[in-house]
């Protein structure tokens, strides 16, 4: 339960079609912090996203709709998140790696000029706290990045306007999973042509 587990959340007051109605609040959204100067100096940020993250997970709670433009770094640099109209099913670890998957791609999809150096810190940050990826399938988390890095090279003239003027990071991505190749299983291959990699199924649905 959201309201009783101690994340931070914002819920909305009313929605119609599209459109959610919340109440007040100052902050800015994920996708706008991760690509701004200031947000290599205050790393720390990037960090309470991530953990924010697992925490859920480990509580055994995922929000659904995870991508950057439903979480905002509040003043204090604490994290909030919102939006949580969609359900994903599946069996528990799968869905919290493609929770998580969803999040580190977006994390350095819109770093945008600080994707190499928010790159290197994720994978340093995860080096140093093994212990975060403990509860994930890590092998999966590498399929679930390639996918979401294949559907964006391929349908790179998306129709939502968040996306235009970003490349795809295919290089950083695969950067991301080599760093974390030693926490993974050794049969993983190395990340050379992004159109040679499986395709990406999610064993979830949406409600």
């Amino acid at each position: 339960d959201l309201e009783t587990s101690g994340l931070n959340t914002i819920s909305y007051l009313d929605s119609q079609d599209n459109t959610m109605l919340f109440p007040f609040f100052e902050g800015v959204p994920l996708h706008k912090f991760v690509g701004m100067e200031e947000s290599i100096e205050q790393f720390e940020v990037i960090e309470n996203a991530v953990m924010h993250l697992t925490k859920a997970h480990d509580e055994g709670i995922t929000f659904g709709d995870r991508w950057c433009t439903n979480t905002f770094v509040l003043p204090t640099g604490e994290i909030a998140e919102v939006d949580f109209d969609l359900e994903l099913q599946g069996e528990p670890t799968r869905v919290a790696t493609f929770e998580l998957a969803q999040t580190i791609y977006h994390l350095i999809h819109f770093a945008d000029q600080n994707r190499r150096q928010v790159t290197d810190k994720l994978v340093s940050f995860y080096q140093q706290n093994k212990e975060l990826l403990a509860n994930y399938d890590t092998e999966l988390l590498s399929t679930f990045l390639f996918g979401q890095t294949r559907f964006f090279v391929e349908n790179y003239e998306t129709k939502n306007e968040l996306y235009e003027g970003f490349v795809p990071p295919k290089e950083e991505i695969s950067q991301f999973i080599q760093g974390i190749k030693p926490m993974n299983d050794e049969s993983i291959p190395s990340i050379v042509v992004f159109d040679r990699q499986p395709n990406l199924q999610v064993m979830t649905s949406f409600s």
